[in-house]
């Protein structure tokens, strides 16, 4: 059996994770650095190898890196307004480049914006291209009339 170094659980010997705290059982835990001035909230891990690795607590949700997941809900309620067409565009821009928008939001929206852009160039690309079809077949048309004489 392998104890968590960190809060003391009890795991099989192939346990890799503690379920309760979240640290690797086979790399030694360093408890976080409370000397004046260092950051609190950092845990420093030391694996057998001797490398040491920084883990930042993850920041609070509505800060500018929110990086909670979305709910089912938001999803919908984005979708939703998304469904008017001017303010989808709105919507887009003020998601994907405020700074204090969900992480997924952002990415979304911004993909999304992507997505319109495409969707704008082959939509030029097609009217131009019909217009150039148009004037090509016009022309022959009327130089084949030329030459029918009925």
């Amino acid at each position: 059996m392998i104890k968590c170094p960190k809060c003391g659980k009890e795991y099989r010997d192939d346990a890799v994770f503690c379920t309760d705290c979240g640290i690797r059982l086979h790399e030694q835990y360093t408890a976080p650095n409370t000397d004046a001035g260092a950051d609190s909230d950092q845990h420093t891990y030391t694996a057998p190898t001797g490398e040491t690795y920084h883990k930042s607590a993850p920041s609070a949700p509505g800060a500018p890196s929110d990086g909670r997941v979305l709910s089912m809900w938001d999803y919908f309620l984005m979708e939703l307004v998304t469904k008017v067409p001017i303010l989808r565009i709105v919507m887009y821009c003020v998601w994907g480049f405020s700074a204090d928008t969900n992480e997924n939001r952002k990415n979304w929206s911004r993909a999304q914006l992507i997505w319109a852009a495409i969707g704008i160039v082959f939509t030029v690309a097609g009217i131009a291209l019909a217009a150039l079809l148009a004037g090509t077949t016009t022309a022959i048309f009327s130089r084949i009339s030329d030459y029918m004489h009925f």
